[in-house]
């Protein structure tokens, strides 16, 4: 049978859900209602009073953190609750991974503040975007889901332009403008975030390299610490 639950006061710190499996039904103080499905993220303020309905199969990731008023009221305007729906869910899937087992473990307070920035700058990147000119997000989206599947791989810009039907110059503006990174730094970011994973999990360094697409363990490691600040055995030592 179908679950639910009340924050009639308000929830009292901002949380992040993103549905897995299932779907659950929100009904806001104002009498605003929504339905939160798979690929969705509703992104809720501390003082969102609400009540809920969830499908009797629902899965979900929620994050609760607590961040200053004032860092947070551009983003939110005068309303409580934001929700998004992103081209790819791969990037949010791979944090919320991390940030799990990293509880589960009982990981380092500071190690999961970094995450929850982590996860914040990646929603404030999908709010701006809604901002800026549809057609070249569209356009750029092909090129971005193309990373999110070969990341492990050798990646040309000119191809990932050719996928957005754009000028290799024009593609590299028009990333950055909208994601405020290159192409390539975010095939890195998703590259560090797999190599994490795996080493959390026990993986060698060799074994790490191989699957995050390095020939070489050495060039890996190398690569490695200039993006996390540890070399791959230093930071396994440190979870």
């Amino acid at each position: 049978p179908p679950r639910g639950g009340a924050y009639l006061n308000g929830r009292g710190h901002y949380g992040v859900i993103l549905p897995v499996k299932g779907g659950a039904q929100y009904v806001f103080e104002a009498g605003e209602q929504l339905t939160l499905h798979e690929g969705e993220i509703l992104f809720l303020h501390p003082r969102a009073a609400y009540s809920i309905r969830l499908s009797s199969d629902f899965v979900h990731y929620t994050v609760n953190f607590d961040i200053r008023e004032e860092s947070s009221s551009p983003i939110f305007g005068e309303g409580f609750h934001i929700l998004l729906k992103p081209d790819s869910l791969s990037p949010y899937l791979t944090l919320l991974g991390e940030l799990s087992a990293l509880r589960l473990c009982g990981g380092d307070r500071m190690r999961e503040v970094g995450y929850v920035y982590e996860l914040l700058s990646l929603l404030f990147r999908e709010l701006s975007v809604e901002k800026q000119d549809k057609n070249v997000y569209k356009r750029i989206a092909h090129a971005k889901c193309y990373i999110e599947e070969h990341y492990t791989e050798e990646i040309d810009v000119s191809r990932l332009a050719a996928l957005a039907d754009m000028s290799p110059t024009n593609f590299r503006r028009e990333w950055r403008r909208l994601f405020g990174e290159t192409a390539m730094q975010y095939r890195d970011r998703l590259r560090v975030a797999l190599a994490k994973e795996h080493l959390s999990c026990g993986h060698n360094v060799s074994e790490t390299a191989d699957i995050c697409g390095f020939a070489d363990a050495n060039y890996f490691i190398r690569f490695f610490k200039k993006h996390v600040g540890l070399s791959p055995r230093a930071y396994q030592k440190q979870i």
